[in-house]
C-alpha cells in the first residue's frame, strides 16, 4: 500500500509507527495527574486526603466514555475519531496548567478520563486489524511504548521542578500530545464492513441491560 496525503495516510508500517507514537504521548500524559497530586491540592488548597477526588473525576469520565467509544470505531473512519482522543488530552493538560480552582481542576481531570478512553481503545483495536496475523505481539509493541512514556512522565515534573513551576510538566505534554493530533488526522482506516443485510436493524445501546 501506499501513503497518500490527499485522502490520508494508508501504509501499514506508516500507521502502526503512528500508532505507538500516539501510545507514547498516551503514556506521558495520563501518569501526570497521579506525580503531582500533592501539588493540585497545595495549589488548590484541597487537604492532600482529600485530593483524590482528582483521580476520581479522571474515572468518571473514562467509564462514561467507555460506553461508547467502541462503536465510534466501528462506524467511522479512524482519522475521524483518534484525534478527538489526543485533542481533549492536549485541552486537559492545559486545563490542569491552568486552572485556578478545585472545579476546574476536576473539569480537566475529567477530560483526562475522556481523552485517555478514546486514545486507548483506537490504537488497540487498529493494531489489531492493519496485523491480524500477529495481533499478540504488535499489541504487545504498541503498550510497551506506553510503558516508556510513562517512565519519562515523572521526569518531566522533576525538570519541571528544577525550573521551579511543576505546572511546565503539564504545558509540554500538552505540546507533544497536541502535536501527535496532526499525523493521526491522516489516519485512514475505514470501519469494517456490515455483515448483516439491509432487512436487520443496528444493534442499539440498551442503557437498561447496562
Amino acid at each position: 500500500m501506499r501513503t497518500r496525503f490527499a485522502s490520508g495516510i494508508t501504509h501499514r508500517r506508516t500507521i502502526t509507527g503512528i500508532l505507538f507514537a500516539s501510545f507514547f504521548t498516551l503514556g506521558l500524559t495520563i501518569p501526570l495527574l497521579g506525580v503531582t497530586i500533592q501539588d493540585l491540592a497545595a495549589r488548590f488548597q484541597v487537604p492532600v486526603q482529600n485530593a483524590g477526588q482528582f483521580q476520581t473525576a479522571m474515572s468518571v469520565g473514562a467509564v462514561l466514555t467507555s460506553v461508547f467509544v467502541g462503536r465510534l470505531y466501528d462506524r467511522f473512519n479512524a482519522r475521524a475519531v483518534l484525534p478527538v482522543g489526543t485533542g481533549l488530552l492536549a485541552l486537559a493538560m492545559s486545563g490542569f496548567y491552568f486552572a485556578w480552582d478545585p472545579l476546574s481542576g476536576m473539569i480537566s481531570a475529567a477530560l483526562l478520563g475522556v481523552g485517555f478512553v478514546f486514545l486507548l481503545l483506537g490504537p488497540n483495536i487498529l493494531i489489531t486489524r492493519l496485523n491480524p496475523e500477529n495481533a499478540a505481539g504488535s499489541l504487545n509493541a504498541l503498550n510497551f511504548s506506553y510503558g516508556v512514556g510513562a517512565i519519562l512522565a515523572p521526569q518531566l515534573v522533576t525538570l519541571s521542578l528544577l525550573l521551579h513551576d511543576a505546572r511546565l510538566a503539564y504545558l509540554f505534554a500538552a505540546a507533544v500530545v497536541g502535536l501527535m493530533t496532526i499525523p493521526l488526522a491522516f489516519v485512514h482506516i475505514a470501519p469494517p464492513p456490515s455483515t448483516s443485510d439491509d432487512s436487520t436493524p443496528r444493534s442499539k445501546l440498551s442503557l437498561a441491560a447496562l
